[in-house]
C-alpha cells in the first residue's frame, strides 16, 4: 500500500468503499494520461454535504501538469477540495474551486504531516460525511470565496467558450453559439436546485445515473432535444 493511501486508511477511509479510483484522459497529453493512471482516487461526498474531494496518489508532477489537473477538476466542477502529496512526508489539502490559473499555494486550506499531527483530526472520514469538515475551516474558505467571486470567473469562463465555438464554426454561427451557451446555463441552473435530478433523468431517459454533461458529451442530439 502506497504511503498515501495508509494516511487515509488511517483517517477511516477506505479504498474499496469511500475512495474509488477515477480515470483521466487527456487527449492532447499522452504523457500525462499514462503518468496518472491508476493513480488518480474521487472520494463522493453524500447528497447536500458538498466535501467530495480528489487524491493524487503520486509525488512527482511538474508545474505544467498539476495546471492540467487543475483545470480539469476546475471545469468538471463536481468536487471542493483535492489532496495533493508535495512530498512523502507532507500531503496538502487544497480548495478546488479556485482559478487554476492562479498561484496553487493561494488556494492551500492546510498541509499535514504524518499521523502525530493534530490538525488531521479535522480531516477524518466523519467530518467529510457529515459536512463537518466546513466548520473547521469556514474563515478560510469565505476568504477565497470572497476573493473569487464565482460568477466573475463564470463570466470569464463563458467568454473563452464563445470565442472558442465560433471560431470552430464560423463567425456566421453566432447567433447559435449564444443560444447553446443560453440554453446549457439554464438546464444547469435547473440541475443545481435540483428540478431536473436523477428523478428526471430516470423517469425520460430511463437512466437516473445521466446528466445534460453526459447527454452533451455523447452528442446524442435527440435526447438534448427532450429537454
Amino acid at each position: 500500500m502506497s504511503i498515501v493511501k495508509a494516511f487515509f486508511e488511517n483517517l477511516d477511509f477506505s479504498f474499496e468503499k469511500d475512495i474509488l479510483p477515477r480515470d483521466i484522459e487527456f487527449s492532447n497529453n499522452e504523457v500525462l494520461t499514462k503518468k496518472i493512471k491508476n493513480k488518480i482516487y474521487f472520494y463522493n461526498a453524500p447528497e447536500n454535504v458538498n466535501t467530495s474531494f480528489y487524491l493524487f496518489d503520486l509525488f512527482d508532477l511538474n508545474e505544467s501538469e498539476l495546471f492540467e489537473l487543475k483545470r480539469y477538476i476546475w471545469n468538471e466542477d463536481k468536487c471542493d477540495f483535492y489532496f495533493y502529496p508535495k512530498s512523502k512526508k507532507t500531503i496538502s489539502l487544497y480548495y478546488a474551486k479556485s482559478n487554476p490559473q492562479k498561484d496553487q499555494e493561494k488556494s492551500k486550506i492546510s498541509s499535514f504531516e504524518g499521523q502525530g499531527d493534530n490538525e488531521i483530526e479535522k480531516i477524518r472520514k466523519w467530518n467529510f460525511d457529515t459536512g463537518a469538515f466546513w466548520l473547521s475551516y469556514k474563515e478560510f474558505i469565505k476568504k477565497i470565496t470572497d476573493n473569487e467571486r464565482i460568477d466573475k470567473l463564470l463570466i470569464n469562463r463563458l467568454i473563452d467558450l464563445k470565442k472558442e465555438l465560433i471560431s470552430a464554426l464560423g463567425n456566421d454561427k453566432e447567433e447559435q453559439v449564444q443560444s447553446l451557451i443560453d440554453r446549457t446555463l439554464f438546464i444547469k441552473f435547473l440541475e443545481d436546485n435540483h428540478i431536473i435530478n436523477s428523478f428526471f433523468y430516470g423517469h425520460y431517459f430511463d437512466n437516473s445515473e445521466i446528466t445534460y454533461k453526459y447527454l452533451l458529451a455523447e452528442r446524442n442530439v435527440k435526447k438534448i432535444n427532450l429537454l
